[in-house]
């Protein structure tokens, strides 16, 4: 599995449920003709706004468990909608969101179901929201991989190791690789301006003199360069100050959207003893696992 330190926090929000105070509401008006149902989702309702109460003062509720009264809510709301879904006509205004709704209480009651010691419940006030949230999937994870043969997790941010293998489910004799870059690590440089701002606010002030740094690093060593940018308009205003102040000779700029075709004449302009400059996106399709 490529790109592993991002499945902890997914694992986390795959076993994490919620269920809000407004979409109860609006579900509640609509079914207000359905007597049953519109009472069954008023007890739901009443019982959130209950957590919405106690979440006032902190902005938040935490605890353990829901009441009987809520799980016996749900149970009815969701035996009352597959009462109604299987008597109503699809062309019925009311169905496609009610059995959304159904679909989104059983997942609700199915996580409810396998929840462990690593969940809590919590009432987010902010958001009008309660949530069954899973602090830590590692139990699923190694369920899933014992029901394989083996898991290989790979990332070039697996730091530290054993963490990641314990969290993500491993046991201590799994093993541990770190594998050195094929890259000579004296090549490698970190360096910072801070007299250039760029946070959303500022970097406007700064484009000028983005631009003369841009030009002065790539002047001071002849050689390909990919200038990355953390979005699109950040990266267009500093290509147009400098275009304007240098002229685009020996320049790429990454556009939005790219084909593959596309794709692959950008990287193919860079050869080696070229002299070109590329303004791209980081976090898009040059942003990583670029063979130049």
């Amino acid at each position: 599995m490529d790109e592993s330190h991002n499945l902890p926090e997914r694992s986390r929000q795959m076993y994490s449920e919620q269920m809000t105070l407004p979409r109860t509401a609006a579900m509640k008006i609509l079914a207000q003709k359905l007597t049953n149902l519109s009472a069954a989702i008023a007890n739901i309702y009443d019982i959130l706004a209950q957590y919405s109460e106690r979440a006032q003062r902190s902005g938040a509720y935490i605890f353990d468990d829901v009441s009987m009264d809520f799980t016996n809510a749900i149970t009815r709301i969701r035996d009352e909608l597959e009462r109604f879904l299987d008597r109503a006509d699809a062309s019925d205004e009311r169905y496609g969101d009610l059995l959304d709704y159904y679909y989104e209480l059983q997942r609700f009651s199915s996580l409810y179901n396998i929840r462990g010691s690593s969940h809590v419940f919590y009432y987010d006030k902010a958001e009008e929201m309660l949530k069954l949230f899973c602090t830590d999937a590692r139990e699923y994870l190694a369920d899933r991989l014992a029901k394989g043969r083996c898991g290989i997790f790979f990332s070039a941010t697996l730091t530290p190791l054993e963490y990641y293998r314990e969290i993500l489910g491993g046991k201590e004799e799994d093993k541990c690789l770190s594998i050195d870059s094929i890259f000579n690590k004296d090549n490698f440089k970190i360096a910072v301006d801070t007299s250039i701002e760029t946070t959303y606010a500022r970097r406007a002030l700064f484009y000028k003199e983005t631009a003369k740094r841009i030009r002065a690093t790539i002047k001071a060593k002849s050689g390909n360069y990919i200038v990355y940018f953390p979005s699109y308009a950040y990266m267009q205003s500093v290509y147009d100050e400098y275009k304007a102040r240098y002229g685009d000779e020996d320049l790429l700029l990454q556009k939005r959207q790219m084909r593959e075709k596309e794709r692959e004449k950008f990287l193919a302009q860079f050869i080696h003893g070229g002299k070109l400059t590329a303004f791209a996106v980081i976090g898009g399709v040059f942003g990583e696992a670029v063979d130049l």
